[in-house]
């Protein structure tokens, strides 16, 4: 999803969802630095239609 269709879903604007995915971004980086996750490997989203 864009942030568009992600802000649409959640009555708020597009830059107010980059806001957000930044800082889980960088929650997530930290948290991964501490050791308390483990990094993913590779992508997790499924692959578009038609595409392989």
């Amino acid at each position: 999803m864009t942030h568009k269709e992600i802000g649409d879903e959640l009555g708020i604007s597009s830059r107010a969802v980059e806001g957000h995915m930044r800082r889980l971004r960088a929650r997530v980086k930290l948290m991964v630095a501490k050791g308390e996750i483990e990094p993913l490997s590779g992508r997790t989203s499924a692959p578009k239609a038609g595409v392989r």
